[in-house]
């Protein structure tokens, strides 16, 4: 079967895998240490745009952080999402994903905007401490009653660090590309 690559999954692909520095991003503020060392420290894992921006305040989609976590490891057993076919853009990324997983119902829903709750589980799957989130379950996170997901992700999360560099997350809100660049750096950084 023929794999047909459009120009938007071209540029897409080029654009998420681009090699730059931090400084070569002129929407990336100087004094933004945790940010400009997050970039350094994925490059080749998270890039940024054609234009030469990083676009921090700006949200990622499923299908973006499933990229991201599959180029820190990769599954040796692929998963199929009935929404998922292998023309996506993603479709290897997400299929190959050890760290994000799909929903009940069978689906992905790559074009989903992530939220803190999502990234924050990947990083800590990352780490390997999801057994641990699981133990700290029982205390309760942003007025969410205790044993309520993701209550023990973003307690282990702060306790090994992964947290450090960003400002108070809530939950449910979507996920910046900031946040998840400084977080994402955090969980490979002590992963190695």
């Amino acid at each position: 079967m023929k794999r047909r690559i459009t120009a938007f999954t071209a540029a897409a692909l080029l654009v998420m895998a681009l090699p730059v520095s931090a400084a070569e991003f002129g929407d990336i503020p100087a004094e933004d240490e945790a940010l400009n060392s997050a970039v350094e420290r994925l490059e080749g894992i998270m890039g940024g745009f054609e234009d030469g921006t990083f676009r921090p305040q700006e949200t990622l989609t499923r299908a973006e952080l499933a990229k991201i976590a599959a180029s820190v490891k990769t599954a040796q057993n692929a998963r199929e999402y009935s929404d998922i076919s292998p023309e996506h853009w993603a479709y290897e990324w997400i299929s190959q994903n050890p760290y994000f997983v799909g929903f009940e119902d069978g689906t992905f829903r790559p074009e989903n905007t992530v939220s803190n709750a999502e990234l924050i589980t990947v990083a800590v799957r990352i780490i390997g401490k999801e057994n641990e989130a699981a133990s700290r379950f029982a205390m309760g996170v942003d007025g969410q009653p205790a044993g309520v997901y993701p209550c023990g992700y973003m307690q282990a999360a702060a306790a090994y660090g992964l947290l450090d560099g960003t400002e108070s997350l809530m939950m449910e809100e979507a996920a910046l590309r900031r946040d998840a660049a400084v977080i994402i750096a955090n969980a490979v950084e002590m992963a190695e």
